[in-house]
């Protein structure tokens, strides 16, 4: 895919947060920012209905709530072994 000058011209500081993180949603930047993968912050910013204006340190709780079930709805397969990586890495596993 090719970006060409005008197109260059409309990016925004928002979407520049967005490519830098890796994500498509301001949402999903608040679980990127919590460690979650970028792979899953989008499909885990839907399952958890997060409003773009919560701050990031509400939602740790309720991301560590998030199943196994939701993180593979998202994510596939890769869903359980994704969990469990950021679970250790937040210090739960």
């Amino acid at each position: 895919r090719t970006i060409n000058a005008s197109k260059v011209a409309t990016i925004t500081s928002e979407h520049l947060c967005n490519i830098y993180c890796g994500v498509n949603s301001n949402q999903a930047i608040a679980l990127w920012l919590l460690r979650a993968p970028r792979l899953a912050a989008d499909p885990l910013a839907r399952e958890l209905r997060i409003d773009q204006c919560q701050p990031s340190h509400s939602l740790r709780a309720p991301l560590r709530e998030v199943g196994a079930e939701q993180w593979s709805a998202g994510l596939g397969e890769r869903g359980t072994t994704n969990r469990l990586v950021w679970r250790s890495i937040d210090g739960e596993a």
